[in-house]
C-alpha cells in the first residue's frame, strides 16, 4: 500500500490530511503532467454527510489510470508516498496527484 497525504481538506473522505477510503482512484489515462490527473474519489464536503467507513489510514490502495506515470504498474500506484492536492476543490477535476512523474 501507498502512504497518502491529501491537502484537499474539503473532501468528505479527508481526515487530518489522510483519507478514510480503503482505495482511491486517480484518473488521467493520457496525462503528461500532474495537472492532467485527478482523484475521482473526491466528494465535496457540503456538511450534510461524512464518510462512515472508519478512521483515516496512513496507507491507501491507489488505483491509477495515468499510464505514463513511472509509479503506475498494471493500473496500480506503487509509489511509497503520494500527495493529492487541490485545496478548496469543488469537483474531482480540480484535484490532482501531485506525485505524478513521467516514466
Amino acid at each position: 500500500m501507498t502512504s497518502l497525504k491529501c491537502s484537499v481538506t474539503n473532501c468528505v473522505h479527508n481526515c487530518e490530511h489522510l483519507c478514510n477510503m480503503n482505495t482511491i482512484e486517480v484518473k488521467g489515462r493520457d496525462a503528461k503532467d500532474a495537472c492532467s490527473t485527478c482523484c475521482s474519489t473526491f466528494r465535496d464536503d457540503d456538511g450534510s454527510a461524512r464518510n462512515s467507513t472508519g478512521d483515516a489510514k496512513l496507507e491507501t490502495n491507489i488505483e491509477c489510470s495515468a499510464e505514463a506515470c513511472k509509479y503506475n504498474k498494471n493500473l496500480k500506484c506503487y509509489a511509497e508516498q503520494i500527495s493529492i492536492s487541490g485545496a478548496g476543490a469543488s469537483n474531482s477535476e480540480k484535484t490532482e496527484c501531485a506525485t505524478f512523474t513521467v516514466a
